[in-house]
């Protein structure tokens, strides 16, 4: 009685103590879970505070590319004495100055002069309807109908030449009269009317030379790609141009008293391969890039909450496994049935009315052996049937008969003994007591079997296979 108790008194305290430990675990859990959440919250805060910025405050990459053509920039001429048209070459790198009337003309693309008043820049100056302004726009012909220049590997410079009715005495070895002029380059993306101008004096040989600048603004797309990947795009970008101005005298130009100006707007850099006689022009592409974008946001949350489930299953294990998908359950419909469930047999009932054969059998055997009696009863061979120096044949429970009756008793022994072997075979095998006691063994075979397959069942449920094996 006292082992009893002590017994009991060991599995209170054991549930007690457990009941604890699995309160102590569980609010454990609960410490780190939310310590996990807010410190994921914080980080996701200030990945998406890193990718607004990023967003704002994009970084510019820079990167020459070359292209085998580029359009020739616009230009606006606005002066006071500029009274008589002026005119427009595409040439060739070495036209000279003094021929440059040789080259194809291109005056479709100038307009008809007008006042200074429509230029946004110029409206600091005074008398602006007193000005003549050409403008001279390679995009669209001033008719509108044809394609725009573009410096190739037949143009490489443009040439304008500016007129006046008022003489610059330019052939004589010195110049009597200076001028000054407005000049504005554009680009095909700008509205010539805002155009930036400045200051040049006239007569002289004037060089512009420029570079082309390409700038592409981050769009939406960009939290996420991060920005363009190819550098030739032209669609919406913004067109700079580099510009550097360099002016000589026209003294000495026996052209015409009447030229004021030679001004040639030509590609700052340029490649011309020998080989195949073609030029190729450098262009300076600005990308806006987002330095931080959404993906990039995500592989940084992908790893902090990766090391820090690495860090929980470090303290506390592995959850219990789901094996089957949405896949498997859902759409497949392929998951495989539980292993089944041995249940033991019902013990048969005992009871000798199953097993009436039996005593036919031994009814049998009894009326075989009632058939003996008429005759006498026959022992082995006497001692003294043969010499003591030989071997006494087999026994035989029948000599001293005649051969007939030798014969017909043997026959009926011989069926007595099928008789008594197929009765013990049959008394073997179904025999109550011995299937009870097979019954009973087979029972305790499946009861063994299916508690341990029940505690697998509980074990792989509770720590791996979470909700797959449910009771029946």
């Amino acid at each position: 009685m006292a082992s009893e108790i002590d017994s009991s008194e060991k599995v209170t305290d054991y549930l007690r103590d457990s009941d604890v430990k699995r309160r102590k675990e569980k609010k454990a859990r609960l410490i780190i879970v939310f310590t996990i959440a807010f410190l994921t919250l914080l980080f996701a805060a200030w990945n998406i505070w890193r990718m607004v910025i990023a967003v704002q405050e994009p970084v510019v990459t820079i990167k020459d590319v070359t292209r085998s053509e580029i359009p020739v920039p616009g230009v606006v001429f606005c002066g006071t004495s500029l009274d008589m048209p002026i005119n427009c070459f595409k040439a060739a790198m070495n036209q000279a100055d003094d021929n440059y009337a040789a080259a194809p003309p291109c005056d479709e693309y100038i307009r008809s002069p007008t006042d200074a008043s429509s230029y946004v820049n110029l409206q600091g100056f005074v008398n602006l309807t007193n000005y003549y302004c050409y403008e001279f726009n390679p995009s669209v012909p001033a008719s509108g109908d044809g394609p725009p220049l573009r410096y190739n590997s037949t143009i490489q410079k443009i040439i304008l030449s500016l007129w006046s009715k008022t003489k610059a005495n330019n052939t004589l070895g010195a110049i009597t009269n200076d001028a000054w002029y407005l000049y504005a380059v554009f680009s095909e993306v700008e509205d010539p009317r805002d155009a930036m101008f400045q200051i040049v004096k006239f007569p002289a040989i004037t060089y512009v030379y420029f570079k082309r600048l390409e700038k592409y603004d981050s769009t939406k797309s960009d939290a996420i790609t991060g920005g363009r990947s190819s550098a030739h795009q032209n669609n919406g970008a913004h067109v700079e141009l580099d510009t550097t101005l360099s002016t000589f005298d026209i003294e000495g130009f026996g052209i015409s008293a009447n030229l004021w100006g030679i001004f040639r707007i030509i590609p700052e850099r340029y490649n011309f391969d020998a080989a195949a006689l073609s030029y190729t022009y450098p262009v300076e592409i600005w990308n806006n890039r987002v330095e931080f974008t959404l993906l990039q946001m995500a592989a940084n949350m992908g790893g902090f909450v990766s090391i820090l489930t690495a860090l929980y299953l470090l303290l506390f294990g592995t959850r219990r496994t789901v094996p089957w998908g949405v896949v498997q359950k859902y759409v497949l419909k392929n998951i495989p049935p539980p292993p089944p469930v041995y249940t033991p047999a019902t013990l048969p009932p005992y009871a000798d009315s199953r097993f009436h054969a039996s005593d036919q059998a031994e009814a049998n055997r009894m009326n075989n052996l009632e058939s003996t009696t008429n005759h006498p009863e026959v022992t082995p061979y006497p001692d003294d049937a043969y010499p003591t120096t030989a071997s006494p044949p087999a026994p035989f429970p029948y000599y001293g008969l005649d051969p007939a009756d030798r014969l017909l008793t043997a026959e009926r022994h011989n069926n007595e003994a099928a008789d008594d072997q197929e009765a013990a075979n049959f008394y073997e095998l179904n025999d109550p007591v011995m299937l009870r006691l097979r019954q009973e063994l087979r029972m305790e075979v499946q009861s063994t079997i299916a508690n341990e397959l029940a505690k697998m069942r509980a074990y792989l449920n509770k720590y791996y296979f979470q909700g797959e094996f449910k009771s029946e």
